[in-house]
């Protein structure tokens, strides 16, 4: 009998969840090199943040071949957005838009908003929500979050970049939208110091600066990713 690999246990665990390399290649005419896809199979996380993952409303889909940014991004389905690459982001040439990239490894994405991070109004506020440390759950050891930790992984906000092209590949590759009708607020800013924010709304997916205030009526959360706990013992 054959041994099942770890994109195969991967699967098993997070099933629609995880997206194999495969799959983005065909559903984006790309190729990955076969270093690539050895070091994407060695670099599977293990079944323990899998397990994690699936009870947290997590995604686990792998990066392009080559590094792209976010302009490049919405390029690969400019029909999925309701602003094609214009606005803010055909005005700034020196922020996120073009600083910031995406490339060839793991993205493990919260596919909706942190709880209750949409009931929090700021910045500081959401991002509280996301960068906790294992002192800070005394007396709460069940607690998600900790458990995340115990396994020398910790959340952090996602770049734009990150976040687009998670929501890009799932409605792509699952046919599934994403953060519908709510804004993902991301840790990318620009110089005014305005974060990115992405979203899902009936004209499309929308990404955006976000200062605060009201949001056209639509909630704004805050996005995460899974990354190593380079802290860890």
């Amino acid at each position: 009998m054959a041994v099942p690999t770890s994109s195969t246990l991967a699967h098993d665990v997070l099933g629609p969840g995880f997206i194999h390399p495969k799959e983005f290649a065909d559903a984006f005419e790309m190729s990955y090199s076969p270093e690539q896809l050895a070091e994407l199979e060695r670099t599977l996380p293990d079944r323990s943040v899998t397990h994690w993952m699936a009870d947290n409303g997590f995604m686990l889909i792998p990066g392009p071949p080559a590094k792209m940014t976010l302009i490049e991004v919405v390029r690969l389905r400019p029909n999925f957005f309701f602003s094609r690459g214009g606005g803010w982001m055909a005005e700034s040439k020196k922020s996120c838009v073009v600083s910031e990239d995406v490339g060839c490894q793991w993205l493990m994405l919260c596919q909706d908003v942190v709880p209750e991070s949409a009931s929090k109004s700021t910045w500081l506020e959401q991002f509280q929500l996301v960068s906790r440390r294992k002192e800070d759950f005394h007396g709460k050891e069940d607690d998600p979050h900790h458990l995340l930790l115990k396994l020398s992984k910790k959340l952090l906000v996602p770049t734009a970049v990150k976040t687009t092209f998670g929501v890009v590949v799932f409605k792509t590759v699952r046919g599934v939208n994403l953060l519908g009708e709510i804004y993902a607020r991301t840790q990318s800013v620009d110089a005014r110091g305005l974060h990115a924010t992405v979203g899902g709304t009936d004209s499309g997916i929308g990404v955006d600066m976000y200062g605060g205030g009201g949001r056209g009526g639509f909630p704004v959360g805050v996005a995460a990713e899974i990354v190593d706990d380079h802290r860890a013992s």
